[in-house]
């Protein structure tokens, strides 16, 4: 039976220093470096950066705890970037030093989000530092010129620690990094296709054994953007603002001022602010409506404000007065000035009134980023198992019929799944350079399709057939037909599996203009979920005439993008992440809502900070279509990342 008690460790230190074992030359000398902040540790051809001093791990008095508070613990990071224009392997290695007292069975280790393992479970191997007792491997990989590694460790005491032995002991450690001149690449150990190279690289080992530590991982938080950002607020600079309000004369002066009252002559400003930092979005609450240039800013209550605007609604023929109370960007009421004046809405012309603003902006900087959540995750999809990348992740790079694509996952199926990267590989890019509209007619519910039923149609499943193109395919299949099948690319490509534009209904009827719609997509994105399978198969994935699922419907098998593929990817509700590896502007081929306020209907897709976004149909934004290539295609070399990408043979 177990006992209840904890057992307190009385002296556990881990000293903070990280040395860098070089070995490039056939043969090794140490730089070591005291952990301080921002502070580089080098040699000629090797650069470890140490970030998050103030997050050194520090188990001075440490109970044993469960695995559930231990990945909650802050991690300690760095990066390893390889500044010597050759091939580098490395270890990441944990090497217990003259003094510990603490056998390392009691300890969990977690690097990055890998497995949750006992220390001594981690290989070991020979200890580089003189005295030092014990190494442990807790990581290892292979670095191309100018490519970089970022990792996290948290280790905490093990939860089932009973044993008497673990009192009162001593740990000291070191984390040391060992980096010799590197041959290794999937293609020379054995694994010449890209689907078996993908996973023997993320582990250095066999693709099967690959995968077992894949599923180990578990499931990811997708509530939360990977790596995790926090952010702290800031005080930026002044600025002024214009903003014009009916005076008192014109209120209740006509039909279309009926709905304003009093309070629509003056600014609604804020007396609380409520900063969230995980979204970096300010809160304001506390409102009072009031003439500004009536305040005393002097005093003890601060005036928040973020926009506001008189705007005339379609729907009712009314002027109403928008105001924004949730943003990223805010303002502190500073000072305020107002002339009487007149001004127009909706082509009349009222009395109306200036109000000048002198703000102070409030803004956000990062704090701290936990690059731990990265890597190849498996989940499941219309075809069985798949295998994604998620997070800021540098090794899912392809070169491919002249192009650079990226690895967007292993489908259920086997094929590889790959997004267009352009002629760069540094940089997303649009197919031929260009930004498009997704489709026409943006005041048409339906035709958020990928392709979509005729204007006329009077029910769901008229409107929701697939009978016309929209224009982003138009775009797509132009760019597949001049880069990929004139040119004898498509025979490496899988013809059949297909790409999912989900439009089943979450609220609405997706045909009235009167009432708003959201898609199954926006439900998702609300439940801060995302989902492989395509909920209607026959109507919502496109494949290809011979497909065994789906609607059969495409004339080349390309596509785009789903919000769930960028969900997973890293991305999240309402919150920014430069560091995903989908980062750019560019729609998906998922769609979100019809909006009756605008008119308009919705895509989900990325802005260029990392944000989830919902694009209107006219928006002219990027066109990145996605490809699948065969299960069996062959690799003539590469480890994947941007400076060594996988290389598809193409000549066999």
């Amino acid at each position: 039976m177990k006992k209840s008690k904890k057992i307190k460790i009385l002296t556990i230190s881990i000293l903070c220093i990280l040395t860098i074992t070089i070995g490039l030359s056939y043969g090794y000398y140490l730089l070591s470096k005291v952990q301080e902040n921002n502070n580089i540790a080098g040699s000629k051809c090797f650069n470890l950066k140490f970030t998050n001093e103030k997050n050194a791990i520090n188990l001075d008095n440490m109970y044993p705890i469960s695995d559930e508070d231990g990945r909650k613990l802050t991690p300690y990071s760095f990066t390893i970037t390889n500044t010597c224009d050759m091939l580098a392997g490395y270890t990441v290695n944990m090497e217990m030093l003259e003094g510990t007292t603490l056998n390392s069975k009691y300890l969990d280790v977690m690097i990055n989000n890998e497995e949750i393992k006992l220390l001594t479970n981690y290989e070991s191997t020979n200890t580089v530092i003189t005295g030092s007792t014990e190494s442990r491997i807790l990581a290892k990989g292979t670095l191309a010129y100018n490519d970089s590694a970022d990792y996290t460790v948290r280790f905490w005491m093990d939860k089932d620690v009973e044993d008497t032995e673990a009192m009162n002991k001593i740990f000291k450690s070191k984390i040391v990094i060992s980096a010799t001149p590197s041959s290794w690449n999937p293609k020379d150990a054995g694994y010449d296709t890209l689907h078996d190279a993908i996973l023997a690289n993320e582990y250095q080992t066999t693709p099967e054994d690959a995968i077992k530590k894949i599923e180990a991982k578990g499931e990811p938080d997708l509530s939360k953007t990977a790596p995790a950002i926090k952010w702290i607020e800031k005080t930026g600079s002044t600025t002024n603002q214009t903003v014009i309000k009916p005076a008192l004369k014109a209120i209740k002066s006509d039909d279309q001022t009926s709905e304003l009252t009093e309070n629509d002559t003056k600014l609604k400003l804020f007396t609380k602010l409520l900063f969230d930092d995980e979204t970096a979005y300010y809160t304001l609450s506390d409102p009072v409506y009031v003439d500004p240039t009536t305040i005393d800013y002097n005093g003890n209550i601060h005036y928040y404000f973020s926009s506001e605007l008189v705007g005339y609604r379609n729907s009712t023929k009314k002027l109403f007065s928008s105001i924004a109370t949730v943003g990223r960007k805010i303002y502190e009421v500073k000072g305020a000035t107002k002339i009487n004046s007149k001004a127009t809405w909706n082509n009349v012309e009222y009395d109306g009134i200036i109000y000048n603003l002198s703000l102070q902006i409030m803004e956000s900087e990062q704090l701290e980023i936990d690059s731990s959540d990265k890597g190849l995750y498996q989940d499941t999809d219309d075809y069985g198992k798949t295998y994604y990348y998620r997070g800021n992740i540098k090794n899912n790079n392809v070169y491919f019929a002249g192009f650079y694509w990226q690895i967007i996952r292993i489908n259920g199926d086997g094929s590889i799944r790959l997004l267009y990267n352009g002629t760069n590989p540094g940089k997303k890019q649009s197919i031929n350079l260009e930004t498009t509209y997704f489709n026409d007619r943006k005041e048409i519910p339906w035709n958020v399709g990928y392709m979509y039923g005729n204007e006329e149609s009077t029910s769901y499943n008229e409107a929701y057939t697939n009978i016309n193109d929209s224009n982003i395919k138009l775009k797509v299949d132009s760019w597949y037909k001049l880069n990929i099948l004139n040119k004898n690319y498509e025979i490496f490509l899988n013809k059949f599996v297909g790409f999912c534009g989900d439009r089943t209904l979450y609220h609405g009827d997706g045909i009235s203009t009167d009432f708003p719609t959201t898609f199954g997509g926006y439900e998702r994105y609300s439940m801060n979920i995302a989902k492989f399978s395509c909920k209607d198969l026959s109507r919502d994935l496109y494949t290809t005439g011979n497909s065994s699922l789906g609607n059969k419907v495409l004339t080349y098998p390309i596509g785009l993008i789903t919000y769930d593929e960028l969900i997973f990817a890293g991305l999240s509700k309402s919150k920014i992440n430069g560091y995903a590896w989908v980062v750019g502007e560019y729609y998906s081929m998922t769609p979100s809502n019809y909006n009756t306020s605008q008119a308009s209907a919705t895509m989900f897709g990325v802005k260029k900070n990392g944000e989830i976004n919902l694009w209107r149909l006219e928006d002219h934004i990027g066109a990145i279509p996605v490809i699948n290539l065969k299960s069996d295609v062959k690799i003539t070399g590469g480890i994947g990342t941007s400076n060594d990408p996988y290389v598809i043979d193409t000549n066999n």
